[in-house]
């Protein structure tokens, strides 16, 4: 800067280059086009700032079709909620009373996760076949057709084939099309584009979760005896239906909004342009290199804490008499799954700025902390701190779920990293099991307590195992001849 000074550089395009090397998050936001530090570099200087670039319509509708879609996907989690209006003869698997044991309906989460998991490969794949807009509309009916169908069942059984495995095989199918889309739009803001797309997932399970607790307990009946008045549970296939007609039609309006940005066409006889490096690995460099497996291990460890709150919450909140009303726990819920989707813009958006590791390690460290507090007396006697953290331990769910698709693309590139990213959301899948499985198993023997003390422990396991990752060097491409 001195230098250009001394050339005799005007004001304004010192203080052009002088602001070249900040990249805050939303600066980032651009199209295709080159940065502002390139620009600055190319252009001769000039007396006044040049306007910067606007992000291309088309680019805006298509992360505003990606937000829509995933406000339906997202409401997989209203289930921590809609759990109390399930039928009681519904909740287990034989159809028997409680007697002291976690609902087999829990497993509603991680079962639902878990078809994701095993669909979203297939849905990579449709991308590639069909286009992604296809993609987002096959996603929305096979998901919408689960839950009708649950809406019918007579037992847990049959309900899990609908809102389990045909609802989580629509979510995978669908899951990456509206990311793939924003990434080829905005391909140096990644990070801002998933957390973007993936905020629908908590607006959605928050808006859902109201209006589904309007449909099923208009009156915000009360418990009595540890169930709800028969006209509640009656109307549970109503909400289930009401909801599935709003779910199609925010998916279908989706499909029509995401699309990928145009392919470049270059010109007879002219060279396309061509990088001299890249970080692209194609898909079976990626999974057989170390840094995918940390990546794995460290969402293993990671995301059970946020995911057993957000499957059991409202059966822990039950147990404390401070807690125990439906009116208040929907509003902790929906409130919730804001801070999910609110989450996952804010903590994409930091790991942006500061980059992955420091990011991800206050987020895991920030989960230790709630689960050593989540059942102390004070939060159990306290609805603001019971509502504070468990909004916190779903903001860090979410967060999980925007670092990680943007860590997988930053380090194994995005030519195949919708691919690669439905590979490292086994992890997930396993993890959503784990918790809910270890939650019911240990529950009974170690206490509220020593559950939430173990996800503290694994939590800070993933801190500590995340200091080993190293973004992948570029690699040289070889140039247009």
């Amino acid at each position: 800067l001195p230098a250009a000074a001394s050339a005799g550089l005007p004001a304004a395009s010192a203080r052009v280059l002088r602001s070249a090397g900040r990249k805050p998050a939303l600066s980032r936001f651009r199209g295709g086009g080159r940065s502002s530090a390139s620009l600055a570099a190319a252009e001769p200087p000039s007396s006044s700032k040049a306007a910067p670039a606007s992000p291309p319509l088309e680019g805006l509708l298509s992360v505003a079709g990606g937000t829509l879609l995933h406000m339906t996907l997202g409401t997989m989690y209203c289930w921590g909620s809609f759990i109390g209006y399930l039928p009681p003869a519904m909740r287990f698997f034989d159809g028997g009373e409680a007697g002291g044991r976690q609902p087999d309906a829990l497993l509603c989460i991680p079962l639902l996760i878990s078809s994701q998991m095993l669909a979203m490969p297939l849905g990579a794949k449709l991308n590639k076949k069909v286009g992604l807009s296809k993609a987002v509309l096959i996603g929305t009916v096979v998901m919408n057709l689960g839950i009708l169908l649950a809406s019918y069942a007579k037992s847990l059984s049959a309900f899990l084939v609908g809102y389990a495995f045909l609802f989580g095989t629509g979510v995978g199918l669908g899951y990456t099309a509206p990311m793939q889309a924003g990434w080829s739009w905005f391909p140096k803001s990644k990070g801002l584009v998933n957390g973007m797309v993936l905020l629908g997932f908590g607006f959605g399970g928050f808006l859902f979760t109201l209006l589904g607790a309007k449909i099923a307990n208009p009156h915000s009946l009360p418990l009595e005896g540890g169930r709800f008045p028969p006209e509640v549970y009656a109307a549970f296939p109503k909400m289930l239906r009401t909801l599935a007609a709003c779910y199609l039609a925010l998916g279908v309006l989706a499909s029509l909004l995401v699309k990928p940005a145009p392919v470049a066409v270059v010109a007879p006889g002219t060279k396309a342009p061509s990088r001299a490096a890249s970080n692209d690995r194609t898909f079976g460099e990626a999974v057989r290199h170390p840094t995918f497996w940390l990546l794995w291990f460290v969402i293993l460890l990671a995301a059970p804490a946020g995911l057993n709150v957000a499957a059991v919450y409202k059966t822990f909140a039950l147990n404390s008499k401070a807690l125990a009303d439906d009116g208040f726990l929907s509003l902790a819920g929906g409130l919730a799954t804001l801070c999910n989707g609110l989450g996952r813009v804010g903590w994409a958006a930091v790991s942006d700025i500061i980059g992955f590791k420091p990011t991800f390690v206050a987020l895991a460290l920030t989960q230790v902390a709630a689960c050593m507090l989540y059942n102390t007396d004070a939060v159990q006697a306290s609805r603001p701190l019971f509502l504070f953290l468990t909004c916190a331990f779903l903001a860090c769910m979410g967060g999980n779920f925007a670092m990680f698709p943007t860590a997988c693309a930053n380090t194994f590139g995005s030519t195949d990293g919708a691919t690669i990213y439905s590979v490292l959301f086994t992890a997930f899948g396993i993890a959503s099991i784990a918790a809910v499985t270890l939650t019911k198993e240990l529950q009974r023997v170690v206490g509220w307590t020593g559950v939430f003390r173990l996800f503290a422990g694994m939590s800070g396991a993933a801190a500590l195992l995340s200091t080993l990752y190293k973004p992948l060097p570029p690699r040289a491409v070889a140039k247009a001849a």
